[in-house]
């Protein structure tokens, strides 16, 4: 019996130091529970005081950053400006649009910048009453040169707008791409046969190299693809618009004439200038690429048919020269003004040599009853001349047209 009461004894003993470990454990687990959580709470707040730290410091970081560059920017837009009316004057001078207005913009505009750059040097010395800062920039006037930049930029752009204007100034040339892609850019690429679409293209000219010159200056003059025939209106028969037109256009890179550049100032130039609007060239084509193209057409305008009657009231006597040229003087009995004759050379009926015919078109306004001296080239005549035929087909508008 004595044994089983030892036994029960250790056991309770046991049990007893079991309690007393559990419980001494529950107050070590609160202890380090409460230890952890004023560890966590110690660990929020040095986090929250380093966030409210670093954001007021990249605040003030960035907003002084801003305002530097705002007050940078507000002092680099006064060269500038002036640079911009130098270049603009560089490009007067260049193209030879009012010479010596873009000389004197020119010199305005390097001798302002100079004077700019040394106001600038010299505010380095100037210190406000401590002596410790720069005085303050006074705020009146300081929209001034934004507007006036902004103001230069919109011509730049304007001038773009010009068909094949490519600024030769390197300055200029750089805003005008600048510009050119900020507005191709938000063109949408959908619109067809509409004013965006040609914006789009005309902004894609810009973008390219700029236009070559034809008429063997760059390269030689494309073959004319299609041509329209001038319509001259009723205002066009009139002897004071006989005679030649000349036009300068830009044939853009598909071949197509994309601008008339030469402005019309007779009847005859502005239907001749309608006309060209259709006419289409062959693609010029430089080391593999298209390029638009700038060159010079012309129209001769030598008036409609003459009646039979009045036909036969123009005669003229010549001789071909060297086989290569007809040298003949024109009289004109008719009551028309004639503005060209066309000239047909034949051999005379019944000669053994070999037939031939030639046919050649001058230019020469003459009066009622005037006379004028007429000179046409033509391939060379290898047969001999005797007996050849002449005949004159004479062009012109009635005076009271």
């Amino acid at each position: 019996m004595g044994f089983f009461r030892d036994v029960d004894g250790l056991l309770k003993r046991i049990n007893q130091a079991l309690n007393a470990m559990n419980v001494g454990l529950v107050e070590v687990g609160d202890h380090v529970i409460r230890v952890l959580v004023d560890l966590l709470e110690a660990v929020g707040r040095i986090l929250r005081e380093a966030f409210r730290v670093v954001y007021h410091f990249l605040r003030d970081f960035f907003r002084n950053l801003l305002r530097i560059i705002w007050h940078a920017t507000e002092l680099l837009l006064i060269p500038c400006f002036f640079l911009f009316v130098a270049s603009f004057g560089d490009e007067m001078r260049t193209v030879g649009y009012h010479r010596w207005v873009g000389v004197l913009l020119e010199v305005l505009g390097y001798l302002s910048l100079a004077l700019v750059s040394l106001a600038f040097v010299a505010s380095f010395a100037r210190r406000s009453e401590s002596g410790d800062e720069l005085t303050e920039t006074p705020r009146r006037g300081r929209g001034t040169f934004p507007l006036l930049n902004l103001l230069a930029v919109v011509s730049v752009l304007g001038f773009s707008m010009n068909p094949g204007h490519h600024f030769s100034s390197g300055f200029l040339r750089g805003v005008q791409v600048v510009a050119a892609r900020s507005v191709r850019f938000a063109l949408p690429d959908d619109a067809q046969a509409t004013p965006i679409a040609k914006l789009r293209r005309d902004l894609d000219d810009i973008l390219g190299p700029p236009p070559l010159r034809g008429g063997n200056v760059d390269v030689a003059d494309p073959p004319i693809v299609r041509q329209l025939e001038v319509g001259v209106p009723p205002e066009g028969m009139s002897p004071e618009f006989l005679g030649r037109v000349t036009t300068e256009i830009l044939i853009g890179v598909d071949g197509r004439v994309r601008a008339v550049l030469t402005p019309p100032s007779t009847p005859v130039a502005r239907a001749f200038a309608q006309s060209l609007r259709n006419w289409e060239f062959a693609p010029t084509v430089v080391r593999g690429r298209e390029r638009a193209l700038r060159t010079t057409v012309s129209f001769d305008w030598a008036g409609v048919e003459l009646p039979v009657a009045e036909a036969a009231r123009v005669t003229g006597s010549g001789r071909i020269v060297g086989g290569t040229k007809l040298v003949a003087e024109i009289t004109n009995e008719s009551s028309w003004t004639i503005g060209g004759v066309g000239h047909t050379l034949r051999s005379a009926a019944g000669v053994r040599a070999e037939a031939w015919e030639r046919a050649c078109l001058t230019l020469v306004v003459i009066p009622p009853g005037g006379k004028g001296e007429v000179e046409c080239e033509f391939e060379a005549i290898s047969s001999p001349l005797d007996g050849w035929r002449w005949t004159v087909a004479a062009l012109g508008v009635t005076p009271g047209q």
